[in-house]
């Protein structure tokens, strides 16, 4: 624990609210609140008597900090956690390494071979086929004259691939299954060059203990949901720790955050509320757009709370003084005229005191501190007294400042000390601590404040900074030979600050790479990006175009991954632009159909197809795979007869073909939710188990979760209860297996919503109340307000409307703040049920209207049917029975033409009520009848129940009263048994009015 320095002064306040929320963290009761404030007003200083008391308390303090800097994804996290998750909080890296490699003379004969270790080699059987395979190459290769630098050529042998380089007098070979990554021809050719002015058996065991980033495929990948694992590693690590000892994890300079930093902050803060964890973070105000958009998200979820610290006012600037200064006779007009200057700011005023002192303004006489000036001059910026303090330092202590500053605030020894120019870096390293510029801490150093690192790098002329730029890359790559990987980000920002075209652009490409391993999609395409602008300054034409070409297309993955979707768009286009290849041009269409398509331009989407199947016959794979691309466009349109016609041909192609699967779980699941909606539930049903099996022969676990859930929710639609439930609790049971929470909650929102249906409202409220649980930790405001808005109808089945109502604020508050117009319809028409069933009838049809006006404005239909049917149901409570049935007519029109069969049974129901209402018995006793008989055949036991009551009351009112009498026992004991309160106690009541 670094010692706090002088007593921290004007900021008892904040010291207390600190001090609150330790102890609230002490009793389980976690929080998060960031500390804001320009620079120099304290947030440091404050940080640090948070950590001593803190300690004092018995907490374990952890603590991270952002650098401007610094383009590692979740770098505020990375040197907090070391030592406290069980294992790294993101793979970055997925390696491949060659199977086999050996080398083959010219005669065929086998001169060396290696199998790396862990990578299994070959069996006997395929060792000896594939090297048969290699020497008949050879052979033939030297008979024809290639033997003289002919190049790479290229084999496969069942299911391995083989890259050969074949040299003067021997070749090498390598054998690996999968994807090829793009590096391993160049590896290969490295690997004769050695083997041929060498050791052969040592060229050939490098090459094999080489590693290889392979890219993960990201079709089909959510990014929320992988940065989700990452976060809720994190938080798992941390609540373990916490257990055993109260956590205060410190995380400074929020505003230089990285975006996957501030998603796992953001998770955390809501994770930590009833553990013994506190999160406190500093930040400035207005200086990180990601951190201002990160944070109000933060605070309007109720997750994160600030602490804004104010300028210090007269009375602790003199307090200041007097730390400095004690005892002194310095007049207090001066201390006011230095409290004026300095604005409040802490840093400016203690600095400047610092300066003072050193420029013997203040000395000692008669035992005190007296001003020797009073007129001494006061710089007017802060920025002016940091200069001053680095005026101070010798050159070699203020060269060896400049080097660190291009590191960074926070900098390791060795790094600062491999600057060549120096020749006592060691001593010029005490010098700046001994003045206070720098501090040791966390076996490296840091500049103790921000503004002496921005001063000083800013200070740098362009020369000496790309000079210190190359020198601390060259260190890096020195440090880290052999694993350059591992300090990709730092590579490529040095060597770009270097002005080393073609080191920048090696190392970006592979932090790119790395940011994208991570999930860190943004800082990948920034990567990316800045790879392409160095391309023409690195390669001439015809290499440059290679070059762009891939790392477009790498650049549009990411971009597509992480909703950048006119980025992706243009990406695939320019891959399409360079690119000589048809089947390469139809892969970009279709990706560029995806983009089209999750914009909601589905126009556009078919223009894209169009265009990638013009490129290809019936014989590629990419061709069938925009046919079953424009199978799921045509769903997303409802245009169901294209999706059969387009979904059914996918099929029928993409069946017979190597590596159509993928296309095929495209195209099944199209068909199968085409089929669905058409209400064509046995042949959705094959559609999706076809679907399964191809989903199973991947290994694609997501996509198989995600269609146990469509085949839960298909049997659920056809009253097969016993098949739903089996097939949710398959769904749930696979995403909790590879660890997608965001998928469990909406398939436990599924099965609650499948309870619901039944009438087990104490079942469905239990996977709600999980769905819950899980989405407000995971933060996701949409999913949530969809959650609130099905528990709004648990309460209001029960009668505990003062539930009800809260749901229904939490769920509409969310809705108008995110913009969903959809999500405000559902809570129109809820909150008008609660209404109605309260006998507000006026409030009632007021949402209702509202509810019909607003879906009509937006085209929104899907909840119209149900808005108008309960319209139908306020105005015969209010006597306006033309009205009501003229609403009847509406929500009947559009429930049979979106298949809404509950919708279509309650209208039956409805019009029942209103001929009962007009005295018109027979009719009712016929339309009530007719809906219960209905609703049995749907297993819909809680409508069924709600239209028995209707049908009790008219019988009552009919005079026929032992037969009401034995409808609402009927609803009782079924309400009782099923914790229908509003019923039970509206059944109770008529059987005490009848008695």
């Amino acid at each position: 624990m670094e010692h706090p320095g002088p007593e921290i002064v004007g900021r008892e306040s904040e010291l207390a609210t600190l001090s609150g929320r330790l102890d609230q963290a002490l009793s389980g009761r976690g929080s998060t609140l960031i500390v804001t404030g320009e620079a120099g007003l304290g947030k440091t200083r404050l940080m640090e008597e948070l950590r001593r008391s803190a300690g004092e308390s018995g907490f374990r303090v952890l603590t991270g900090a952002a650098a401007a800097e610094a383009p590692n994804p979740f770098h505020l996290f990375q040197r907090a956690l070391e030592g406290i998750t069980d294992r790294p909080i993101f793979q970055e890296r997925e390696h491949k390494t060659f199977s086999t490699v050996f080398a083959v003379d010219k005669s065929g004969a086998l001169v060396a071979r290696a199998s790396p270790k862990g990578s299994g080699g070959l069996d006997a059987g395929a060792f000896t086929g594939t090297l048969s395979a290699v020497q008949n190459f050879a052979k033939d290769a030297f008979e024809a004259g290639e033997g003289k630098g002919a190049g790479l050529g290229r084999l496969e042998y069942g299911d391995l691939k083989i890259i050969i380089e074949h040299g003067r007098g021997i070749f090498i070979a390598a054998v690996f299954e999968g994807a090829e990554h793009p590096d391993m021809r160049t590896a290969v050719k490295g690997a004769l060059k050695d083997a041929e002015g060498g050791d052969a058996q040592a060229a050939v065991a490098r090459l094999g203990g080489t590693g290889f980033l392979v890219r993960r495929e990201l079709e089909g990948v959510k990014l929320e949901s992988e940065r989700i694992k990452i976060a809720d590693s994190i938080a798992v690590s941390l609540a373990k720790v916490s257990r055993e000892r109260p956590l205060l994890l410190v995380m400074e300079d929020l505003h230089w955050a990285d975006e996957s930093s501030l998603f796992v902050l953001g998770y955390l803060s809501r994770s930590v509320r009833s553990e013994r964890i506190l999160l406190v973070g500093t930040a400035r105000p207005g200086e990180g757009a990601a951190f201002e958009k990160s944070f109000t998200a933060m605070r309007g979820e109720g997750a994160a709370s600030e602490l804004p610290l104010a300028r210090l006012g007269a009375g602790s600037v003199e307090s200041l003084v007097d730390q400095a200064f004690h005892p002194h006779a310095i007049p207090k007009a001066f201390i006011d005229r230095l409290a004026g200057q300095c604005e409040g700011n802490p840093f400016f005023v203690t600095e400047l005191l610092r300066q003072i002192r050193d420029d013997g303004g203040i000395s000692l006489k008669g035992g005190r501190n007296v001003l020797v000036r009073e007129d001494y001059a006061i710089p007017s910026k802060v920025d002016d007294i940091v200069q001053r303090r680095l005026e101070a330092l010798d050159a070699d202590a203020m060269t060896l400042a400049e080097y660190a500053s291009c590191i960074g605030r926070e900098f390791e020894r060795g790094a600062a000390l491999s600057m060549p120019s120096l020749g006592e870096p060691e001593a010029a390293l005490e010098k700046l601590r001994s003045s206070g510029i720098i501090v040791a801490r966390n076996g490296g150093a840091e500049f103790t404040h921000a503004l002496f690192q921005d001063a000083v790098y800013r200070s740098i002329s362009p020369k000496w900074k790309a000079s210190h730029h190359r020198s601390i890359g060259e260190h890096y790559e020195r440090a880290h030979r052999g694993r350059l990987g591992d300090v990709a980000y730092e590579l490529a920002r040095h060597f770009s600050g270097a002005g080393e075209p073609a080191k920048a652009f090696e190392y970006s490409v592979l932090a790119g790479e790395k940011a994208e391993g991570a999930f860190a999609a943004e800082q990948a395409i920034r990567f990316y990006e800045q790879a392409l602008s160095l391309l023409p300054k690195v390669f001439t034409d015809a290499e440059a175009r290679a070059r762009e070409l891939r790392i477009s297309g790498q650049l549009g993955d990411v971009a597509l991954l992480s909703g950048n979707y006119d980025r992706a768009r243009d990406a695939f286009a320019r891959v399409i632009a360079l690119s000589d290849d048809d089947e390469t041009k139809a892969k970009m269409h279709r990706k560029r159909t995806i983009a089209y398509e999750k914009q909601g331009d589905f126009d556009g989407a078919q223009v894209e197809v169009a265009r990638g199947i013009s490129l290809v016959g019936d014989a590629s794979l990419e061709r069938w795979r925009l046919e079953a691309q424009l199978a799921f466009v045509m769903l997303r349109k409802t245009n169901y007869e294209e999706v059969v016609s387009h979904g059914e041909r996918a099929v029928e192609m993409l069946s017979k073909m190597k590596g159509g699967e993928s296309g095929l779980g495209v195209a099944y699941n199209a068909l199968g939710s085409c089929s669905q909606h058409r209400c064509q539930f046995d042949r959705a049903l094959e559609y999706y188990r076809n679907g399964i099996e191809v989903r199973k022969a991947t290994g694609d676990e997501a996509g198989l979760a995600a269609l146990y859930n469509n085949v839960g929710n298909l049997h659920s639609d056809k009253g097969e209860w016993g098949p739903a439930l089996e097939y949710f609790q398959k769904s749930i049971a696979t995403f909790e297996r590879i660890g997608d929470p965001l998928s469990v909650a909406m398939v436990s929102n599924n099965t609650g919503s499948f309870f619901f249906a039944r009438g087990d409202l104490k079942t469905s409220l239990e996977y709600y109340q999980k769905a819950m649980s899980l989405l407000e930790r995971i933060g996701n405001q949409w999913g949530l307000s969809m959650i609130y808005g099905n528990i709004v109808h648990i309460y209001s089945k029960t009668g505990e409307f003062d539930k009800c109502r809260e749901y229904n604020e939490k769920a509409l508050a969310i809705r108008l703040r995110l913009g969903d117009a959809h999500g405000q319809v559902m809570s129109y028409v809820s909150m008008g049920e609660m209404e109605k069933k309260l006998n507000e009838h006026q409030e009632a049809e007021r949402l209702f209207i509202k509810a019909i006006e607003l879906s009509k404005s937006v085209g929104i239909g899907d909840y119209l049917p149900t808005a108008y049917c309960n319209l139908a149901d306020t105005y015969i409570d209010l006597g306006r029975l033309d009205e009501a049935e003229g609403m009847c007519r509406e929500g009947e029109i559009l429930a049979k033409e979106a298949g809404m069969k509950a919708e279509q049974i309650n209208v039956v129901s409805i019009r029942a009520r209103a001929h009962a209402a007009r005295g018109d018995y027979d009719q009712a006793e016929v339309g009530f009848g007719e809906a219960e008989r209905l609703f049995g055949e749907m297993q819909l036991d809680l409508d069924a129940a709600q239209n028995h009551y209707e049908w009790a009351v008219m019988l009552a009112r009919k005079g026929e009263r032992e037969r009401a009498r034995g409808m609402l026992q009927k609803v009782l004991e079924m309400s009782e048994k099923n914790g229908w309160k509003f019923y039970a106690d509206k059944s109770r009541k008529a059987l005490m009015e009848i008695s």
